[in-house]
């Protein structure tokens, strides 16, 4: 091995990483009934204690609304994600949120897609708790996911199957 040859990092697609710092909580406890009831798919919730959000996986991004506080991101292997920072932010009009990509750009595992403004959010009486959703009808599932507590970005948050 060379002086500068490093290990390539192997990354499992079936892996979905965490985006935030912060700690893990079961989605059925969002406040948000949507989400907590699974109805846009199952998925879990990290409340996150930095205001950095990185992509859980290498992917595309499919969706990515003008208000910044919602992430959708499409894996080679052909699920979805959507990542929706914190609750009802979506009337925030984007105020607080600055965004790093665009619809259609290509990600790695581990880049910074945006940031957000925690207290600033939360102050205006928003609930980080943010949930990321394996979206439903296709034919992916979980198939495990992390335990409660803290999480760091890059830490395993769910697997998924077919």
């Amino acid at each position: 091995m060379g002086l500068f040859s490093r290990k390539k990092e192997q990354i499992d697609p079936n892996t979905i990483y965490s985006p935030f710092v912060g700690k893990v909580m079961p989605i059925e406890k969002l406040k948000d009934k949507t989400f907590a009831g699974k109805v846009m798919g199952d998925g879990i919730a990290v409340v996150p204690t930095e205001g950095k959000i990185y992509a859980p996986i290498s992917g595309t991004i499919s969706a990515l609304l003008d208000t910044k506080h919602a992430y959708g991101i499409t894996s080679p292997e052909g699920y979805e994600l959507l990542v929706h920072i914190g609750q009802d932010t979506v009337n925030l009009k984007g105020q607080h949120f600055e965004t790093k990509v665009k619809e259609g750009s290509k990600i790695k595992k581990g880049d910074l897609l945006g940031t957000f403004d925690i207290a600033a959010i939360t102050g205006k009486g928003y609930n980080i708790a943010t949930p990321v959703i394996v979206i439903a009808g296709g034919e992916f599932s979980i198939k495990s996911k992390a335990k409660n507590g803290n999480i760091n970005v890059g830490d395993v948050l769910l697997t998924v199957g077919k």
